[in-house]
This record gives structure tokens, sequence and C-alpha cells, in this order.
């Protein structure tokens, strides 16, 4: 297997272990978050909290947005 096919296996691998052993919810509407009007302030209060410019890959509102607003479903390719 190559780097990325076995990157992409472990979180597979990791996803389904804090989903089915560890019963961790793994989506916002799974911890209450039911809609996403609050999308454009959480992403305003991730940026003004944590420097986003340097992570691995720097995000901007836009970005952050995105990560959040796949959040409302869960994972079905890795």
């Amino acid at each position: 297997l190559d780097i990325e096919t076995q990157a992409r296996k472990g979180v597979e691998l990791t996803y389904n272990f804090f989903k089915t052993q560890m019963e961790i919810p793994m989506t916002l509407p799974q911890v209450g978050i039911k809609t996403d009007e609050l999308v454009p302030e959480m992403s305003r209060q991730v940026l003004a909290h944590n420097n986003m410019q340097q992570i691995y890959v720097p995000m901007d509102e836009e970005a952050v947005e995105r990560v959040i607003r796949a959040c409302f479903e869960e994972m079905t390719s890795f």
C-alpha cells in the first residue's frame, strides 16, 4: 500500500473506533447542533481564539466554515 492509502485507512479505523467502541458523537446534530445558522459565528470564534495561519494548512474564515459545515454529516469516504 502507498502512504496515502495507509493514511486514509488509519483515519477510517480511528473514526470507526471512536464511533463504535468509544461511542463518541461524530456529527454536530448528534451533540445538539441541528442547524447551520451558527456556523458563521462559530467560524469567527475559531479564528478569534486560534492562529489558523500557523497550522499545517492555513485556514481563513471560509475554510473553517467549510470544515464546520462538513461536520453535519458523518464521513463516508476516507
